[in-house]
């Protein structure tokens, strides 16, 4: 009897201290996860980016004459981490895909650009990869017309206007493009690099 005691004891010890074990190992792999996948976040954005807006904003020549200048930027308020197997390590940060005047170009966390527009009124909204995904088929079409938050707004000649891209509360998939005033965002893009061109256009 006291034999089959100890034997019955083992046997519920073993698997609390095996699942204790499992607990550990899963706790880590998603620690080891989410480090990995901030890892080739920052990878990524400091391979696809150049100089800060700081360091480059005196030598960018003034637009051509008719034209004027657009600036696109992002901050750190934008930036929202997803979580799950279908990410890179992990983890993935939230890049905007963008349409001007039904040009897309992609906009990665913490960056900015820049582009000279012809005078007149321009459009342009913003989403992620996913929402764009969503709304790529012919039959969501006009979902995301009346769903995708847009700006217009007005070049006129040599004239810059600044952009900045906000993640809404609604969801973090959508973004809302708001028209900044010169002086605050001078500020807010002082220590973001520039997007390289050839990165605006990979998918």
């Amino acid at each position: 009897e006291v034999q089959m005691k100890k034997h019955h004891t083992k046997n519920t010890y073993f698997p609390r201290y095996y699942h204790a074990q499992l607990f550990m190992i899963f706790t880590v792999s998603a620690l080891l996860s989410g480090c990995a996948g901030m890892m080739v976040d920052s990878l990524t954005r400091s391979g696809s980016t150049g100089d800060t807006y700081s360091e480059m904003k005196d030598t960018i020549p003034p637009p051509a004459e008719g034209t004027g200048r657009l600036y696109i930027y992002r901050t750190a308020a934008s930036t929202e981490t997803s979580y799950g197997p279908g990410a890179i390590g992990g983890s993935s940060k939230n890049r905007a895909w963008c349409d001007l005047d039904g040009k897309e170009f992609m906009l990665l966390w913490e960056t900015f650009f820049y582009i000279d527009l012809t005078e007149g009124q321009h459009q342009l909204s913003c989403l992620s990869k996913y929402m764009r995904d969503v709304f790529s088929t012919s039959r969501n079409a006009k979902l995301r017309n009346t769903t995708v938050n847009k700006v217009n707004f007005l070049i006129t000649n040599s004239s810059d206007t600044f952009v900045r891209l906000d993640a809404t509360e609604v969801s973090k998939y959508i973004f809302q493009p708001i028209i900044t005033d010169a002086a605050d965002a001078h500020v807010e893009m002082k220590e973001l690099p520039v997007l390289e061109e050839k990165e605006r256009h990979r998918h």
